[in-house]
């Protein structure tokens, strides 16, 4: 069957299907491009670019959003051609996906976005989707993650030395930098001390601060604060890493484990007890060899699997007609 012949069944079938009037000019649905023997339909492009569109008319002026939507379309157009030739492709290869698989993929959505099958109903209905379409989206993408696989890990070999060149290179990468878990006891001049002020405080603060034996603790240190007429609170302020602390607080990371440290604040005292410190750590080559391998793989998969796409484009019969 020569691809003429296939370009005008596939229009006569469209037109046929959408119950088009030829005799009255009355179009429902149209296509919008031919991928080998199928067809896309200006409806299926609707149903994606709709969202997209929306969000674009709340984002642009008005005198950008033809410009903007054209774009949206032909670029959504684009990405359905090459979807369709992907299944076309795993469709040849004999690539199937089990009903068990799309509905285990959809219980793990359910479970990453911890959505209640209430939730997850009402979700469908917000993107104008039955069940089965999106069962049959799920489909299609575990198809195309599939022919990925298929097509790329054949390709894709590591040597030893370009795992390690990697790590010695991106040392960085794999630092876990030191922490220290922080408790306080929080002293503040408002309401808790009525109208004393820090300079009133200040004087006792320090003399109970600097009389603390060493075996005494925050807790030991709050019970004297309170004797001597000052209202506290101790509190497990947490794990930090250095960039996630206060600037005032950063005093932490010269401390030992066990030391003390006092932070006066714009209105507030704190009493800090390093509870536990930690150095930064480098993982080991070992233990990061097959994060290494994810990595290379990715990036490897992305150049060939692109490669791919362009040769199945390239040997592949598309017409893409005007959108407007």
């Amino acid at each position: 069957m020569n691809l003429k012949y296939i370009k005008y069944l596939i229009v006569t079938l469209v037109f046929i299907s959408s119950g088009t009037s030829l005799s009255r000019g009355e179009i429902i649905d149209r296509i919008v491009a031919i991928v080998n023997d199928e067809s896309i339909t200006l409806s299926e492009l609707k149903r994606e670019t709709t969202p997209i569109i929306f969000e674009a008319k709340s984002r642009y002026p008005l005198e950008e959003q033809k410009d903007r939507i054209k774009e949206i379309k032909e670029k959504v157009l684009a990405e359905m051609v090459k979807e369709k030739l992907q299944l076309q492709k795993a469709k040849e290869l004999g690539i199937t996906v089990s009903e068990e698989n799309i509905s285990s993929a959809i219980e793990e959505q359910k479970k990453t976005y911890s959505l209640s099958e209430e939730q997850f109903q009402e979700s469908l209905k917000k993107e104008n989707l039955t069940l089965l379409q999106y069962r049959q989206k799920i489909r299609e993408q575990i198809t195309i993650i599939t022919l990925m696989n298929h097509v790329v890990k054949p390709k894709i070999f590591f040597t030893s030395k370009e795992l390690k060149d990697y790590y010695d290179t991106n040392m960085d990468y794999f630092k876990t930098p030191g922490t220290v878990h922080l408790q306080q006891i929080l002293i503040k001049t408002d309401r808790d001390n009525g109208k004393a002020g820090l300079t009133d405080l200040e004087p006792k603060i320090y003399k109970v601060f600097n009389e603390r034996k060493s075996y005494e603790g925050l807790v030991e240190l709050a019970d004297k604060f309170e004797k001597e007429g000052i209202v506290s609170r101790l509190t497990d302020m947490g794990v930090y890493k250095k960039d996630e602390l206060a600037p005032e607080f950063a005093i932490a990371f010269s401390l030992n484990s066990g030391d003390f440290a006092i932070v006066k604040g714009e209105s507030s005292y704190h009493i800090l007890k390093v509870l536990e410190k930690t150095k930064d750590s480098i993982k080991p080559f070992s233990d990061a060899k097959d994060q290494i391998e994810e990595i290379l793989y990715n990036r490897k998969r992305d150049k060939i699997y692109q490669d791919y796409l362009k040769e199945l484009e390239e040997n592949a019969y598309i017409e893409k007609k005007d959108l407007d």
